[in-house]
């Protein structure tokens, strides 16, 4: 390093042009390899500290969704800075992949810990293998969705139910009549403070996107909601909608209000390929009750 500060004072030259005296490739080679290292240990070390907030908001998890989504966006970001911090040989690679693998099983673990946390909610409220329905009047007709069982989807059966009890799909609607799904969210509401997200794509393969059941839009899901009015296994489900390995969160089934259905698909929409409602269906009222 000094020698590149001071090449005016450097020996041997050739037409012009300097040479680097005897040892002072290795020695750049081997700074090069020190600074490496340093990135390197660097980035485990902002890795274990976001691993520490994760441990952190799994135990508050349930006041924690928003917290969590921004933990996993920078765990990314992370993972993208370490990747780019490429060690120059084989031994140093393997070293460098071992905090990725620790921060996915720290996530998954997370994930658990909320499935769990959520199927005790769900037991203490509802008592254990209870059928979950939730009512809604809109302008066109009544439905009810029945949950997923909480042995297969605990986590998004628990954030639905728990907005519905807040109160949060009163005054939301559906917005749009596509060919496969019809589409509801809260824009009818006007603007608003709070648009809650699930923290997690929970999914089950043995409940997943058949005619009239109802799944969680977007990636990260939520709050807009949709109930299937086709077939939807393989483009709902993992991988579906070029997101590798991850799916919608197929939640309920509707189990009444099926003339309410075909009224909101009788609903006039725009030319868009969105197939927007001219006029959102509102939902006047979403209750929860058990059978």
């Amino acid at each position: 390093v000094m020698y590149l500060k001071h090449k005016k004072n450097a020996v041997g030259t050739d037409k012009g042009h300097e040479t680097l005296p005897s040892g002072a490739e290795e020695l750049m080679s081997t700074s090069t390899k020190i600074s490496t290292l340093r990135d390197l240990q660097q980035c485990r070390a902002d890795v274990n500290d976001m691993e520490a907030r994760m441990t952190e908001i799994v135990r508050i998890h349930e006041k924690s969704t928003k917290e969590l989504n921004s933990v996993k966006k920078e765990l990314e970001g992370a993972k993208k800075n370490c990747k780019a911090a490429r060690p120059e040989n084989r031994r140093l690679k393997k070293a460098n992949s071992q905090p990725y693998s620790k921060v996915m099983k720290k996530l998954n673990k997370a994930n658990t810990e909320m499935q769990r946390a959520a199927r005790a909610a769900l037991r203490s409220q509802f008592g254990k293998d209870s059928r979950i329905i939730v009512d809604m009047k809109t302008d066109v007709g009544d439905l009810s969705i029945e949950m997923a069982p909480d042995t297969l989807m605990p986590y998004v059966t628990w954030w639905f139910v728990d907005l519905a009890q807040r109160g949060y799909w009163d005054g939301c609607g559906f917005i749009r009549r596509a060919n496969h799904v019809l589409q509801a969210n809260c824009n009818p509401k006007g603007n608003l403070k709070e648009r809650p997200s699930i923290a997690f794509q929970e999914y089950s393969d043995q409940y997943v996107h058949k005619t009239y059941t109802v799944g969680i839009a977007g990636f990260p899901g939520g709050p807009d909601w949709y109930i299937n009015i086709v077939d939807n296994i393989r483009g709902h489900g993992p991988g579906g909608q070029g997101v590798p390995d991850e799916a919608n969160p197929c939640f309920g089934k509707i189990v009444s209000g099926f003339p309410t259905i075909e009224n909101i698909k009788a609903s006039p929409h725009d030319k868009s390929g969105f197939m927007a409602l001219k006029k959102p269906i509102i939902i006047h009222k979403a209750t929860v009750r058990k059978l």
